[in-house]
């Protein structure tokens, strides 16, 4: 058996988010600060799509579409975020709880991510279970 470890980073800016075609993940690449610098300062969290395929903990899918909801509605303006991604021309301050995952499929590989927003590491917050929008960004 697995324990959950849920931890919360400071509050940070989203920059790039993307739905995964294959798993229905939101794929989203957060940042400590939002600056010019795209670097590699960027922590990767993704949200499941909640259903039992993907999913197997019901009690987990409420949380998940609540996640999923917030991003939609408040982020995207009630869309789902693109397969080829969605870049947040205002990037939102959020804090963001979820499970620590490391990511060893891609142990040797690369810096991941997106337009130039490499990742830090390969720990990722997977599955995200709670984000809530934060006033405590740097600039």
């Amino acid at each position: 058996m697995i324990a959950w470890t849920l931890v919360k980073p400071t509050a940070s800016c989203p920059a790039w988010i993307a739905c995964t075609a294959a798993d229905g993940d939101y794929h989203i690449q957060i940042s400590p600060a939002h600056d010019d610098d795209p670097g590699t300062d960027f922590l990767i969290v993704e949200v499941p799509t909640p259903e039992t395929e993907f999913v197997a903990d019901t009690s987990l899918h409420p949380r998940l579409e609540a996640v999923r909801s917030l991003i939609r509605e408040r982020m995207l303006r009630g869309s789902e975020p693109s397969t080829r991604g969605s870049i947040l021309i205002h990037p939102a301050c959020v804090e963001v709880v979820g499970q620590l995952f490391y990511d060893d499929a891609h142990v040797g590989d690369e810096p991941r991510g997106k337009r130039g927003m490499k990742a830090a590491t390969l720990w990722e917050l997977h599955p995200v279970t709670h984000i809530a929008f934060s006033r405590g960004c740097t600039q």
